[in-house]
């Protein structure tokens, strides 16, 4: 696949090597993508959810039918979009919960990274993302809510500036 970035294709490759066919690797393959994206959206449901089916309302129409589709295919867009959704959901909920535990930071950490490796141009995606962020609570909010949850904001911080510089540096 050229220049592509390789996390979208290294857990769905290493299970295709387990088909014996190249139907069955097929379907490994596409079942590892599903996964990887069902466990970032399913991420991105835990970060919007506040206990009120209300909260659900911006994810669902999110996730799209098309979003399913592209989450079900051997193809970075997936893992880019799905990603990016659960970033985006971290950042909501930074935005959103005063006292946001350090698994929040984490996961925006974790999700962040993802989305930048999934593409080249993935650390646009989380520079904008991250530029709204700022947008919505000033940098003082920011360095506020990190204050709160300092080993959570430090390491999700780290983890997305390494997923960053591996982006740019593949």
């Amino acid at each position: 696949v050229g220049n592509y970035q390789p996390l979208p294709y290294a857990l769905p490759g290493l299970l295709a090597r387990l088909g014996g066919d190249p139907f069955a690797a097929d379907l490994l393959g596409r079942a590892a993508a599903g996964l990887t994206c069902w466990a970032f959206l399913a991420l991105a449901c835990w970060l919007v959810w506040d206990g009120r089916a209300a909260s659900l309302v911006g994810l669902l129409a999110t996730v799209t039918p098309m979003v399913l589709f592209i989450a079900a295919s051997l193809t970075p867009s997936g893992l880019e979009i799905c990603a990016g959704i659960a970033f985006a959901a971290a950042l909501l909920r930074l935005w959103r919960d005063e006292r946001a535990r350090a698994w929040v930071w984490l996961a925006a950490g974790l999700s962040g990274a993802a989305l930048a490796l999934s593409r080249s141009t993935g650390p646009i995606y989380v520079g904008l993302d991250l530029l709204a962020f700022v947008a919505l609570l000033g940098a003082g909010g920011v360095l506020g809510r990190a204050r709160r949850a300092p080993l959570g904001a430090a390491l999700g911080g780290a983890i997305l500036g390494v997923g960053v510089v591996l982006s740019r540096w593949w």
